[in-house]
């Protein structure tokens, strides 16, 4: 497909806010830490208030892809991005916990609404033959703001210092919402969406809204589909974006350089899986058995993750250049089967809901992977605070993930078994 110069500037335009989004959301992998030397902050605690990030993030799936049909893309991203300038402002300036939590709280906020918009925007451009690709572009440059925010923002922090480096991001987030405010130019949709009154419809932000939850409430296999979701964005956000780099610094406490490498190792899997996900599965494969092996592969690299974090337990491997090859190639895999999942799921609602609802759906679904977040990152801190108590931190982050690797097989299993169900009607 061919776009304007309006539209491709449009597009990178969303893509950077996406990067910053994801860049907020993991960089508590490498902040927290050093809060919780900075004031005494428990482990439970930790997680707490990094999950603060999805108690505004986590509603606002809901009404994203409303609120773009009613004030469009740019005003919507726009002005939620002044939002997460103050909040960063206020990271900046933190003087206890509370601030950290409001702060975290804000932020979550300002970016809420940059993915739905995205895939909305997307969608108001592209057919169904080129969505995966287009989207996939758009989450592969946002990835990239995963990749940079473990030891590149390390560094970053380390040479300017918290307050010098989130008043940067601050100053970046207005730039580009002002942007975004006065960016008012109107791009002709996709003769696939002529017949869809709705996309970029004036309407009622709560109709909008129940139609996609009403919809996704009587289909089992799109409820399937937002377990699965639920699940990789609860592993994913408690991996990458909270305890990996503590988690390993604990395990290989003689190699501590690497820890924050190998998160930035899991986001590189991730934009891999992203780009090469219709690669992955050839376009002859049905889409349902791409699904079920993508979920499948998920299951297994959330076991692989925990695996590379217990070399020296398990095999009393002391050779540093081969731990951090045999973690490294456990968390991209991890990433890689985050990223190929993600779109797929993606294709799977696009092509099993009405074309209008799809932004909808996708929104109620982040929703609720939004709020496993909130849970699954306070109940980790608060597990690795019991089990610290009894065991090694090493083990403790161990007993800590299988509890969750447990999840993940029971969510894995029951929507293998929904969709090759629905596959056979």
């Amino acid at each position: 497909m061919k776009f304007s110069k309006d539209i491709i500037f449009s597009f990178i335009l969303i893509a950077v806010a996406y990067f910053i989004s994801i860049l907020f959301k993991l960089s508590a992998n490498v902040i927290m830490p050093i809060f919780k030397m900075k004031f005494g902050i428990s482990a439970s605690l930790i997680g707490f208030i990094t999950g603060a990030y999805y108690i505004c993030y986590a509603p606002m799936q809901l009404f994203s892809s409303p609120l773009c049909h009613k004030y469009g893309v740019h005003k919507t991203i726009g002005s939620f991005l002044i939002i997460s300038a103050i909040g960063s402002l206020m990271w900046a300036f933190s003087v206890n916990a509370e601030m950290i939590f409001f702060g975290r709280l804000l932020i979550g906020l300002g970016v809420s609404p940059i993915y739905i918009s995205m895939l909305y925007y997307i969608t108001s451009i592209t057919d169904k033959e080129h969505y995966t690709k287009i989207a996939g572009r758009a989450v592969t440059i946002g990835t990239i703001g995963g990749i940079i925010s473990s030891a590149p923002i390390e560094i970053m922090v380390k040479g300017l210092g918290i307050q010098n480096t989130f008043v940067l991001f601050s100053c970046i987030l207005l730039v580009i919402s002002i942007i975004l405010l006065f960016l008012s130019f109107e791009h002709k949709k996709h003769p696939e969406l002529d017949n869809t009154k709705t996309i970029m419809k004036k309407e009622n932000v709560m109709e909008s809204f129940k139609k996609g939850i009403i919809y996704m409430a009587h289909s089992p296999v799109l409820i399937a589909c937002a377990l699965c979701w639920l699940t990789f964005n609860a592993y994913q956000l408690c991996y990458a974006g909270l305890w990996s780099v503590m988690w390993a610094k604990t395990a290989y406490s003689n190699f501590e350089y690497f820890a924050s490498i190998c998160t930035s190792i899991t986001m590189m899997g991730v934009a891999c899986g992203t780009l090469c996900s219709e690669h992955l599965h050839k376009k002859s494969t049905p889409r349902y058995k791409a699904l079920i092996y993508s979920e499948l592969f998920f299951a297994f690299s959330a076991a692989l993750a925990i695996f590379g974090n217990n070399l020296t337990m398990l095999f009393n491997i002391k050779n540093a250049t081969f731990i951090f090859a045999i973690k490294a190639l456990c968390d991209f895999s991890l990433g890689l089967s985050i990223g190929n999942l993600c779109m797929q799921l993606g294709a799977y609602v696009r092509e099993n809901s009405p074309h209008d609802l799809n932004a909808n759906i996708i929104g109620v679904m982040n929703g609720l992977g939004s709020c496993s977040c909130i849970l699954t990152q306070w109940l980790t801190g608060y597990l690795h605070d019991i089990f610290i108590k009894h065991f090694d931190g090493a083990t403790s982050f161990t007993l800590t993930f299988g509890i969750l690797e447990a999840f993940v097989i029971l969510i894995v299993l029951n929507a293998v078994r929904v969709q090759r169900k629905a596959a056979t009607k």
